[in-house]
C-alpha cells in the first residue's frame, strides 16, 4: 500500500470530517490510556518508499493535524478513527531521520476494530515484529527539491494510519509480516472483518529480515559465507536482541525474530564488513532456495524469501529466475548421499511408511530395475496432486459464495436482518450442498483415475501377474478415504449452520478447519495408496524381503568389528534381506505342514472341523488336550508380531501341539482296531 499523497480537494474533505469529530470525546479517550491501550510508532522516515519518493523529516507541517490528531485504519477517512495521536517527535531509525508518534486506541464501544488493531500492535511489539499492521502517512506535498522532484522537502500531515503493508519499509514497530491463523485465533481477532480491510493471514512463523544496507558491491566481488566471528567477538547468547536483528539483516531468512541461534539464519548475501549486497552471494542464495525440492528449508516462507532475493537481482540489473512451486519428492528421483556419491530416493527400510531417504543406487532395486514401477508411482503422485488441487478449488468456490451472501445481508435494515438470518440458513444449506456435490464428483473422478493408473501397470517380467487383489485393496482404501472425508464434512456443516444461526464461531474459521482436515486425510490416503502400489510391484517382481529393524540392529552389532564402516549399512541390509527371505520360506513350509496336520486331524476327529473339539474329547485325553489347547489359544489371540522369526517359533510350537493331538488320536484308533481284531 502506497502512502496517501492527497490533492487539496480531498484534503479539504478530510479536514472537514476531522473537525466534525467530538473534540471533548477525543480528550476523554486520551485520558483513558490504561483501558484503551497506547501505541508508540515510527510513522515516516527518509528511506526511499515504494512510490520512489523521499520525504524530508524536517519539512513536516503538523499544525492543522494537531488540532484534530486522528489515527485511521488504511487511510479510510469515511470510517471511524481507530485512535488519537497524543504526541509526535523526531528520532532516527538505523541512522536515518524519522518521525515518531504516540497515541491511544479508541475503546471497543466506539469502534470495535480499534481494539483488534490494538491486539495486533501489542503482539507485534512483544514479538519484535510489526505483525499484521504497520503505519503509513496521508499528506499533501507542498515543496520539492529543486534538483530532484522525487524528494519532498515540505509536506502537510493530514493523518496517519495503521495499515497491513506500509509504503515506507522503515515505519512501524519493525518490518512487518502477516499474522498466522493460530496467532489470530489466540488474539481473538475477527478474521473475516480484518480480511475485508486488507489484513493477510499466513500459516508460517518465519521472518524475512529487512536489508541491513541498500549498498551493493561490485558485480565481480567474490563471495564466501560469513560466520558469527565475522560480525562480533561475542557468542550469540551474549548479544542483545537489537544486535541479533541487525545481523539477521545480512541474511534472507530467519526462523524467529530474533533468531534463537546463529544457525537459524539462512541464505546470507550481504558482506559482513559493510553490509553491501554481493551479487555472487545473491546468486548462491537464490540457487540454494530454488534448487531441486528446495536446497534449504525456509518452512512455508519460500515465496517471501524469493521476492526478497528477486529484488536484489533487479538491484544489480539482472532478471531473477522464474519462481516455481516445489516438486514433491518421488521414489526413483536422483539425490546425493551424505558422502557425495549419487543415490536414489526410496523408502526407508526401517520406516516403510515414513519419509523417503537417499540410498546408494545399487541398494535400490525397486526404482531402477522396473520402469513400470516408477511410472506407476509417478502416476499416483500426479493424480494426488491433481485431486488436492480440485478439492482446494471446491472450497474456494464455497468461500466466495458465502462471502457474497454475507455482503447482501449487511445491507438489510433491523427488520430485514431477521429475515436475512433465515435466508442465510437456506443459502448456507445450498452452498454446503453444492460443496458436497462438487467433492463427491471429485472423489468419483479420483477413484476412477487411481484405478486406471493401477490397471495400466504392466509388469512385462510376469505376464501371469494377478492385479485383482491389489485393485480390491485400492477400492477399499478409496472407500475408507471418502467415508473419513464425509464424516469431517458432516461436522463442518454442523459448525457452519450454527454460525449462521447466531451461535459463536466464524464460517471462515470452520473453513480453515475443514481444509486442514481434508489435507490431513488426503496425506494419509496417499500413503495408503502408495503402500498398495508398492505391494503390487513387489508381488509382480519378487523383490527381496526387507529385514525388520531388530534383526538389522543385531546384525549391525555383530558385523561392525568385521566390516568397514562405509559398507556396514549395505552389507547389513543384504544379509538381513537374505535372512528375511529364508525365514519367509520356512514359514511357508511350516504353514503347509500346519494345513496338512489340520486336515489329518479333522479326518481322524470330525468334531474338530465344526469347532466342537471340547465336547468330543474323552476325559482320558484332557491332560494332553489341555496342553495343545493352550498352544492353539496362544496362537489365536497373540497379535502378529513384526518379527517373522518369532512368528516362525510360535508356529513350530503350534505344530508340536497338533502333533501331540494327532499321535494321541492315532493311538486310540489303533487300540480300537486291535480290540475289534480280537473279537
Amino acid at each position: 500500500m502506497n502512502a496517501l499523497k492527497l490533492t487539496e480537494e480531498i484534503a479539504a474533505d478530510i479536514r472537514a470530517r476531522a473537525k466534525s469529530l467530538d473534540f471533548g470525546a477525543i480528550e476523554k479517550i486520551k485520558k483513558a490510556k490504561e483501558d484503551n491501550g497506547t501505541f508508540d510508532v515510527i510513522i515516516s522516515t527518509e528511506d526511499l518508499d515504494r512510490a520512489g519518493e523521499i520525504v524530508r523529516q524536517n519539512g513536516w507541517e503538523m499544525a492543522n493535524y494537531k488540532n484534530n490528531p486522528i489515527v485511521l485504519w488504511g487511510h479510510d477517512y469515511y470510517s471511524l478513527p481507530i485512535g488519537v495521536c497524543t504526541d509526535t517527535y523526531k528520532t532516527e531509525v538505523h541512522g536515518v531521520p524519522a518521525t515518531g508518534a504516540k497515541g491511544v486506541f479508541y475503546p471497543s464501544d466506539i469502534n470495535p476494530l480499534a481494539q483488534q488493531v490494538r491486539r495486533m500492535y501489542e503482539f507485534g511489539v512483544k514479538s519484535g515484529m510489526g505483525v499484521g499492521c504497520t503505519t503509513s502517512v496521508g499528506f499533501i506535498p507542498k515543496e520539492f527539491d529543486e534538483d530532484n522532484n522525487r524528494i519532498i522537502t515540505r509536506a502537510e500531515l493530514l493523518e496517519f494510519s495503521f495499515v497491513p503493508i506500509p509504503a515506507n519499509q522503515g515505519v512501524g514497530p519493525a518490518q512487518g509480516r502477516a499474522l498466522t491463523f493460530d496467532e489470530a485465533r489466540t488474539l481473538g481477532l475477527n478474521m473475516t472483518d480484518l480480511r475485508a480491510k486488507g489484513v493477510v493471514f499466513s500459516e508460517t512463523l518465519g521472518y524475512v529480515p529487512k536489508n541491513v544496507s541498500d549498498k551493493k558491491a561490485a558485480s565481480t566481488t567474490t563471495w564466501s559465507k560469513p560466520s558469527l566471528s565475522d560480525f562480533t567477538d561475542k557468542s550469540w547468547e551474549d548479544l542483545s536482541d537489537a544486535d541479533k536483528r541487525e545481523i539477521a539483516g545480512y541474511f534472507a531468512w530467519a526462523k524467529e525474530n530474533p533468531a534463537a541461534s546463529f544457525g537459524d539464519l539462512k541464505l546470507p548475501h550481504h558482506r559482513a564488513e559493510d553490509g553491501a549486497a554481493v551479487w555472487n552471494g545473491v546468486k548462491a542464495a537464490m540457487g540454494a532456495l530454488m534448487g531441486a525440492r528446495g536446497g534449504v528449508d525456509v518452512e512455508g516462507d519460500r515465496k517471501a524469501v524469493y521476492d526478497h532475493l528477486a529484488a536484489h537481482y533487479r538491484q544489480f540489473g539482472e532478471e531473477p529466475p522464474e519462481f516455481k512451486a516445489l516438486k514433491a519428492a518421488e521414489a526413483g528421483d536422483s539425490c546425493t548421499t551424505d558422502d557425495g556419491s549419487p543415490g536414489i530416493l526410496t523408502t526407508d527400510p526401517k520406516d516403510p511408511d515414513g519419509a523417503l531417504v537417499c540410498l546408494p543406487q545399487e541398494q535400490d532395486k525397486s526404482a531402477t530395475d522396473h520402469a513400470s514401477q516408477k511410472s506407476l508411482l509417478k502416476s499416483i503422485n500426479d493424480e494426488h496432486d491433481r485431486h488436492e488441487g480440485e478439492v482446494e478449488k471446491s472450497f474456494d468456490t464455497f468461500t466466495k459464495a458465502v462471502a457474497g451472501h454475507g455482503e447482501a445481508e449487511d445491507e438489510e435494515d433491523e427488520d430485514g436482518k431477521k429475515k436475512a438470518k433465515k435466508g442465510a440458513s437456506d443459502l448456507m444449506r445450498e452452498d454446503l450442498k453444492d460443496l458436497r456435490n462438487s467433492l463427491h464428483d471429485e472423489h468419483t473422478m479420483h477413484r476412477a483415475k487411481s484405478i486406471a493408473a493401477f490397471r495400466s501397470f504392466d509388469p512385462v517380467e510376469d505376464k501371469a501377474f494377478d492385479k485383482n487383489p491389489h485393485l480390491k485393496a485400492l477400492r477399499d482404501a478409496h472407500d475408507a478415504y471418502e467415508a473419513k472425508n464425509n464424516k469431517s464434512l458432516d461436522q463442518f456443516e454442523e459448525k457452519c449452520m450454527k454460525s449462521v444461526q447466531g451461535e459463536p464461531g466464524q464460517v471462515d474459521d470452520h473453513t480453515d478447519w475443514i481444509t486442514g482436515k481434508m489435507e490431513e486425510n488426503a496425506q494419509v490416503h496417499k500413503k495408503a495408496v502408495t503402500r498398495i502400489a508398492k505391494a503390487m510391484c513387489k508381488a509382480a517382481f519378487g523383490e527381496e524381503e526387507q529385514a525388520d529393524e531388530k534383526t538389522l540392529d543385531i546384525l549391525k552389532e555383530y558385523l561392525a568389528p568385521h566390516v568397514p564402516m562405509q559398507l556396514l549399512d549395505a552389507v547389513t541390509a543384504k544379509i538381513g534381506s537374505k535372512l528375511s527371505a529364508a525365514t519367509k520360506e520356512r514359514l511357508g513350509e511350516a504353514h503347509q505342514h500346519l494345513k496338512a496336520a489340520k486336515a489329518v486331524l479333522e479326518s481322524l476327529h470330525p468334531g474338530l472341523a465344526d469347532g466342537n473339539e471340547e465336547e468330543s474329547r474323552s476325559d482320558d485325553s484332557k491332560t494332553v488336550d489341555n496342553g495343545s489347547r493352550e498352544s492353539r489359544s496362544t496362537h489365536r489371540t497373540t497379535p502378529r508380531a513384526d518379527n517373522e522369526l518369532n512368528t516362525h517359533l510360535r508356529t513350530r510350537e503350534t505344530l508340536r501341539g497338533i502333533e501331540a493331538v494327532v499321535r494321541e488320536n492315532l493311538g486310540q484308533l489303533n487300540a480300537e482296531i486291535r480290540s475289534h481284531g480280537k473279537k
